[in-house]
C-alpha cells in the first residue's frame, strides 16, 4: 500500500465528520463539498481515502445512494443492495 499524504487524510477526516453530523441521512457531492469547504477534486480524493480507512479500521463503509447521497452503510442488507 502506498503511503497517503497528510492532506488526503485531513480531507477524509473532514468528510467523515460532516457525514457523522448528518447521519443517518447522507449528503450529495455538492453539499459535501460545501460543508467541508473542499474542491470537487479534494472531496473525491478525500472520499477515496476515507473508503480505504474504513476498510483498514473495520468502520462501516461509505456508500453513495441515489436518494441519500454519500453516507455510512447502516446494515448488511443495504450494502448488499448497493
Amino acid at each position: 500500500m502506498a503511503k497517503r499524504s497528510p492532506a488526503a487524510e485531513r480531507h477524509a477526516d473532514l468528510i467523515r465528520t460532516a457525514l457523522f453530523e448528518v447521519a443517518p441521512a447522507g449528503m450529495v457531492l455538492g453539499r459535501l463539498m460545501g460543508a467541508c469547504e473542499l474542491s470537487r477534486w479534494q472531496t473525491r480524493w478525500g472520499l477515496a481515502t476515507l473508503r480505504d480507512l474504513c476498510a483498514e479500521r473495520g468502520w462501516p463503509p461509505v456508500i453513495r445512494g441515489r436518494d441519500l447521497g454519500y453516507h455510512f452503510c447502516a446494515s448488511e442488507a443495504e450494502l448488499e443492495e448497493w
